[in-house]
């Protein structure tokens, strides 16, 4: 336990995009956690604002220099953001191969250290890809975050206890390693289901069905999960591992120009900071995203998906909603990301159950 609480006291930057709906009872339900490659398109298409820029902004003026390694889409960086180039770092040995499974992934040993010996700070536009030295920069995001938020059912799991377990929706593996999982227990109560690769993102082969095309009215269930999975998902490539969700019900969000309502989900964007077990959130707003088709469309995935990326539509938030959200954030994150610091620093595990960050 001495190693967590270690880990958890170090010093971190991360940032996030959250995924959240707002019940028609205004209860925030938290849909997913993105890390460091969140983007905030929408929003810029509504305002004009580039967040990463605000949030590149606000790290130049830290106490340690900012670099940054890969570049922006839709902007340079500022003078006074240091580039980090691919091929000096890898001539220097600056990180090495990672994992089989991508063709270049490199990491450095990591371990928690003191902000006193930290070299600069790294914009890590390659997070998914790359991986720095953590005893030397200040990595956003670092690794026990980003592996997190890319994993969906990891991220699912720290989500337990009184306070974050009402935040998620009721999920269960469906698919794991490429074996189809015992849901014998899982009872849904929702009236659609959604079947969601544990490591995919942009929205893609998410399926959503009746409940009633699964479940009897008595609860018993007609087919494993995964054939009707496998049945629905078109990209013709079987995802190793699947989790399977109820569908939480959003408030109904009008579309400005056609007048009609839409099922939302908000991007929410923030930068969390921590040192010493203290945690505090920088807030950047967010936008609603609205499902590609209106309400009564019979598209399931065009009524109920929404990812800018597949044709979500962005739409301004409220004042009211923004507030709703905000205080939700404050609370659970907190919590969240202490959870998150605790999990090992680099792939090899702990051999600890998932309970034991969560205290």
């Amino acid at each position: 336990m001495d190693s967590l609480v270690e880990r958890e006291h170090r010093r971190t930057i991360s940032k996030f995009g959250l995924d959240l709906i707002i019940t028609p009872e205004n209860s925030v339900k938290v849909i997913e956690i993105n890390g460091a490659s969140s983007g905030s398109a929408g929003l810029t298409e509504l305002t004009g604002r580039y967040v990463d820029l605000e949030m590149i902004e606000y790290l130049s003026h830290v106490d340690l220099p900012l670099y940054h390694f890969l570049n922006l889409k839709t902007f340079t960086f500022p003078d006074n953001v240091i580039e980090l180039e691919y091929d000096v770092l890898k001539r220097r040995n600056f990180f090495r191969p990672r994992a089989p499974r991508y063709a270049e992934r490199f990491v450095l040993p990591v371990s928690p250290c003191s902000s006193d010996h930290l070299k600069g700070i790294i914009w890590n536009l390659g997070s998914c890809s790359y991986l720095f030295d953590e005893q030397k920069y200040l990595v956003v995001n670092p690794f026990a975050v980003e592996n997190t938020s890319v994993d969906k059912a990891l991220s699912h799991s720290l989500f337990c206890g009184e306070i974050l377990a009402p935040l998620r929706p009721k999920t269960t593996f469906v698919i794991q390693d490429n074996a189809q999982c015992d849901i014998s227990s899982f009872r849904p109560t929702s009236e659609y289901l959604v079947f969601k690769p544990t490591d995919e993102s942009l929205g893609r082969n998410i399926v959503v069905i009746p409940t009633e095309e699964l479940y009897t009215h008595d609860g018993y269930i007609k087919e494993h999960p995964a054939v009707t999975y496998w049945r629905h998902q078109q990209s013709g490539y079987h995802e190793p591992n699947v989790i399977m969700e109820e569908l939480m019900e959003s408030k109904k969000i009008e579309n400005s120009r056609t007048g009609k309502l839409h099922n939302a989900c908000m991007r929410y964007l923030i930068l969390v900071e921590s040192e010493n077990g203290e945690i505090s959130i920088r807030h950047y707003g967010g936008y609603w995203r609205l499902t590609p088709h209106p309400v009564e469309d019979a598209d399931l995935t065009k009524r109920f998906v929404a990812n800018y990326s597949t044709g979500a539509i962005p739409e301004a938030v409220s004042p009211a909603d923004l507030e709703i959200a905000r205080k939700s954030i404050d609370q659970f994150i907190p919590i969240l990301y202490r959870r998150m610091l605790r999990l090992p620093l680099n792939e090899k595990p702990d051999d600890l159950p998932i309970e034991a960050y969560c205290y």
